[in-house]
């Protein structure tokens, strides 16, 4: 059974035309389902563990990256499916699973292409691209193995699972069960603590535990939830089932 989450956004009339259109087509596909809109009243976690209390097997989160990057945290602990229609902007994410936008997305629905991914977690919340952290001082332990830590000017950089990004798509697959490490510059102010290892862009990691000296900094969960060091920073492999399109980049 399919149950359909519109984001709030959506409740704007100058989406109505769209909407309409999505839930025709969906009509038309056989794609029938429980549909339901977030508002200020309606909080998303309660509304799709219901949802799925009440047999849906695939839960579709109809919006932007924001709304689809909260669902993920959510739907991955449970045996279900994620499906996206993406309407608005950003839509990165549905672009790297290879998603058409609006209506044209409700095809991929019915082709019903499914992969099982990996995602990263922090605590009990998971992310699907990245953990970003700012330019700040900090120190990661990786794996058990090696440290890397800041001795001249910060730099920002992340822990990918999975992105967009050109330069990193390749090394970042969702299905490979690690994460990496990846610096967008080579300042000489980074040293990496490893026998016979030089320095890296992109290093593999399963694990790895972020700390600031004490001095608590926010980290962000796909550009959208904040965590404060120290953290630590896991690959969840194979945590997320998710409908996916032709055209997706792994």
């Amino acid at each position: 059974m399919y149950y359909y989450l519109f984001d709030s956004q959506l409740a704007d009339r100058k989406y109505e035309p769209l909407l309409n259109r999505i839930e025709f087509r969906l009509i038309e596909l056989g794609l029938n389902g429980r549909m339901d809109r977030l508002s200020v009243l309606k909080n998303m976690r309660d509304l799709i563990e219901t949802a799925i209390k009440r047999g849906a097997e695939t839960i579709v989160i109809v919006g932007n990256d924001a709304a689809v990057a909260k669902a993920v945290s959510i739907v991955a602990q449970y045996d279900v499916t994620l499906g996206i229609i993406p309407v608005g902007q950003p839509s990165r994410i549905a672009q790297a699973l290879g998603l058409p936008e609006e209506e044209a997305a409700c095809d991929a629905l019915s082709k019903r292409i499914v992969r099982t991914i990996d995602l990263g977690r922090v605590n009990d919340q998971y992310f699907l691209f990245s953990l970003d952290v700012p330019a700040q001082v900090v120190t990661v332990e990786c794996d058990g193995l090696y440290r890397v830590s800041l001795t001249g000017l910060p730099r920002p950089f992340s822990i990918c699972n999975f992105g967009p990004r050109e330069e990193v798509r390749a090394a970042c697959n969702p299905q490979d069960g690690v994460l990496e490490a990846v610096i967008d510059d080579r300042p000489s102010g980074w040293s990496w603590f490893r026998k016979g290892t030089s320095l890296e862009t992109v290093l593999p990691l399963k694990r790895a535990k972020i700390s600031s000296g004490g001095i608590s900094i926010p980290l962000t969960l796909d550009g959208q939830t904040v965590v404060k060091t120290p953290v630590t920073v896991e690959v969840a492999p194979k945590k997320l089932r998710v409908i996916v399109g032709k055209g997706r980049q792994f």
